[in-house]
Formats: C-alpha cells, structure tokens, sequence
C-alpha cells in the first residue's frame, strides 16, 4: 500500500512544479506587459506633451508676429500722419515767416519811397512825403538867413542838391528848370526833370535853422510846365 502512493506523490509533485512554473511564466508575462505599457504611455504622453507644447509655440508665434505686423501697419499709418502733421507745421511757419519778411519789406520800402497818395490836383499825378534830411550846408545857421534864387550861388548848389536828394535824381542826369519864392522867406520850390525828360518833378524846400536845406514834399508831374 506504501509501495502505490509514492508514484502518485511524486507525479502531484511534479504537476504542482509544472502548474507553479506555469504560473511564474504568466505573472511575469503579465508584469512585462504592464511594464511595456506603462513605458509606452509615458513615450506617448511625453511625445503628446511636447507636441501640444510646439503646437502652442507656433500659435503664440503666430499671434506675435500678427500683433508685429498690426503694429508694423499701425506704425506706418501713424508715420505719414506724423510726417502730414510736420509737413503743415513746417508750412504755416513758412507762410509766417514769409509774410513777416513781406511787411519788413513793406515797411522797408515805405521807409525808402516815404508816404505816395493820389491827386486831383492838375499835372500832379502823385504826392510823395518824407522825413529827408536836410543838406549840410557851409552858410550860417543863426536865424537870420535869407535864401538868394541866384544861379552858382551857394543858395542854389544846396537846393539843387536838395532837390536830387528828394527825387533821386543824380547830378549828372538832372536839368534844374526853375527854383523860387514858395510863398515864404525860409521855402522854396524847384522843378526839376531827368535829362531824358521822361521825369518830372516839382520839390517843395524849407530851410531849417542850425541844420540846412530839407525837402520835405515831391509831385510828380504828368508834365514839365517849364518846358
């Protein structure tokens, strides 16, 4: 009886190592399965993570250079406003300054040319005042002078060039027509022309004391009455 159960023993053993290897095999399939699938979760999910990262890298890259080129855009529409704004600046101070240098030359010329009116007055066809300054003379000054209308008196140079300082007229191209009494002790008139005859002019003189011989009004002449 002892003799029949040592094979039957022996072959539960043998069974139970086989079932136990069995077993071993599988737990450690099944381990290496799980190991093989955590590894590629994690590959995966690594591989995923970095790709939504690129992915979010593109788009912040996008939405930067759109944000550049709206800027770039708004830039270069400001830019021409700018320019617009400074071109106009630029333009009134031009025009401010041009029109300040026309009334300096305006008043430069009223300085020169003195104050010109109309008149109705016959032959006359302008009037010219101004504050001339009188010819330095060489005769006495101390009130008692009396003017001498004699021809290569020293009277006479003095008006004559009183006359040319007035009208502008150079010594050399100015014909003296007449020179007399206005009416006055101390004022004399003198018509005067160019020697082309092409201007006329009559000059009204005072003689101011301490100083000399002052013209002190031109007409223009349509007309040289003396000639």
């Amino acid at each position: 009886m002892a003799n029949q159960n040592k094979p039957y023993s022996r072959s539960s053993r043998t069974e139970k190592r086989i079932k136990g290897t069995k077993m071993l095999t599988m737990l450690l399939g099944a381990a290496g399965l799980i190991i093989v699938v955590y590894i590629s979760v994690m590959i995966f999910g690594v591989n995923n993570n970095q790709a939504g990262k690129a992915l979010v890298s593109d788009d912040n890259k996008t939405e930067e250079k759109a944000e550049e080129e709206n800027s770039n855009e708004g830039s270069s529409d400001e830019k021409p406003q700018e320019d617009l704004k400074v071109n106009e600046e630029k333009s009134k101070e031009d025009s401010s300054d041009d029109k300040e240098k026309k009334e300096n030359k305006e008043e430069s010329d009223k300085e020169e040319e003195g104050t010109v009116t109309e008149s109705d007055k016959e032959n006359v066809d302008r009037v010219i005042t101004k504050d001339w300054e009188p010819v330095p003379t060489e005769q006495e000054t101390d009130g008692s002078h009396s003017i001498l209308y004699k021809e290569g008196t020293q009277d006479w140079e003095e008006l004559e060039q009183a006359a040319r300082n007035a009208t502008g007229l150079s010594e050399g191209d100015m014909i003296t027509w007449f020179i007399g009494n206005n009416n006055s002790p101390t004022k004399a008139k003198a018509t005067v022309s160019n020697k082309a005859k092409t201007e006329n002019y009559r000059v009204y003189i005072e003689w101011v004391d301490g100083k000399g011989y002052k013209p002190t009004q031109v007409e223009v002449l349509n007309s040289n009455p003396r000639n």
